[in-house]
């Protein structure tokens, strides 16, 4: 039997149980066998529909989180599908970009003079920076258009100060940069995190 087979098997097999249910409680009660859709099925095998009526299951969402970092129901707007697989909309600009830019600079093929980069790398990485947490803090909504151009500024910096880190481990182009914005990053995610906690009852 195929998984597709078998999901189908399981959701009848739930169905049949809550139908059974509600025809217990008489007419009135009943459920229409043609009132249960896909986000009914989803429910009952604790799953999730996606806008385009792929349905995907705990588990998969669970191995999908490395790529996608967020859960099924914001796949939509803040991940891109590439290949099969939801990928973290941001994490899909930073490093594809971002190594291109470091590969050219250790190649020798540089976009500005190396005097400017102190300034460079640090400027070019505050979109993002600005971006990220102010909608992690609810300053502003998440936008898709400004996270995605502000993200492809900033993976700019970020490839100019991983080209240093090619040439040379533990740069200071690289290094403090990463350290103080990525610090920045995860101060804002635990700070939304405490905020969105379930207050005690």
């Amino acid at each position: 039997m195929t998984a597709s087979s078998d999901l189908d098997a399981a959701f009848e097999a739930k169905r049949a149980e809550v139908l059974a249910k509600y025809a217990k409680g008489g007419s009135d009660d009943a459920v229409p066998k043609d009132s249960f859709g896909a986000s009914d099925q989803a429910r009952a095998l604790d799953e999730t529909v996606l806008p385009d009526g792929t349905v995907v299951s705990a588990d998969q969402a669970q191995r999908n989180m490395w790529l996608a970092h967020r859960w099924p129901e914001h796949y939509a707007d803040r991940c891109v599908h590439v290949r099969g697989r939801w990928i973290c909309r941001r994490c899909s600009l930073l490093y594809p970009i971002g190594t291109l830019v470091a590969i050219l600079f250790a190649a020798g093929i540089e976009l500005w003079p190396r005097s400017w980069d102190m300034t460079a790398i640090w400027v070019l990485c505050i979109p993002a920076t600005v971006a990220y947490c102010g909608e992690a803090l609810g300053l502003f909504p998440y936008h898709a258009r400004w996270q995605t151009l502000a993200m492809a500024i900033s993976a700019v910096g970020f490839g100019r100060g991983l080209g240093y880190e090619f040439l040379e481990r533990w740069s200071g182009e690289f290094w403090w940069p990463v350290t103080v914005f990525g610090g920045t990053w995860f101060a804002a995610t635990l700070v939304a995190a405490y905020r969105s906690r379930p207050s005690p009852s």
